[in-house]
């Protein structure tokens, strides 16, 4: 096969774009910080942020070890890395932003998970957006140090 050249059609990506979508079984949410609130030393707390909203509705959910110290098998814990997919085309975010441009920090809650409910509630961190050629949704990494948990 010549470079450049696939066996698959033009189209397959845009058709079987569906198949991915149907297999997307947890709702979250991802925000981005647009005013930092204030800590509140009696409560312990930070209050007053104001969130952006940048995507609502389904993903499909994936952690991934991702050891620093192929010697210690406790560092895969410690750096545990979750990937996420979101469809390209479906967002319930009202309003939704035009263009989805990710970055560093934007927060994600997991709102339901019904392959492990006990991830509802969980708040992870963006990491990076490793997007692909393939025009099927975004792939987004975040994490948290459990340690710091």
């Amino acid at each position: 096969m010549a470079l450049g050249t696939s066996p698959f059609s033009g189209e397959w990506s845009t058709h079987h774009r569906g198949t991915l979508n149907a297999t997307m079984t947890a709702r979250v949410k991802i925000e981005r910080v647009v005013t930092e609130g204030k800590y509140n030393t009696a409560t312990g707390q930070y209050g007053g942020s104001v969130m952006q909203l940048l995507y609502l509705g389904r993903a499909n959910i994936d952690r991934i070890a991702r050891p620093t110290r192929r010697e210690f098998v406790s560092d895969a814990a410690d750096n545990q890395m979750t990937q996420v997919q979101i469809p390209l085309n479906i967002n319930e975010a009202v309003p939704a932003p035009a263009v989805l441009r990710f970055q560093s920090n934007d927060m994600l809650t997991v709102l339901e998970n019904k392959d492990m409910p006990s991830m509802a509630g969980e708040q992870l961190f963006m990491r990076g957006d490793f997007g692909a050629s393939e025009d099927w949704g975004h792939t987004l990494h975040f994490g948290y140090n459990s340690k710091e948990s």
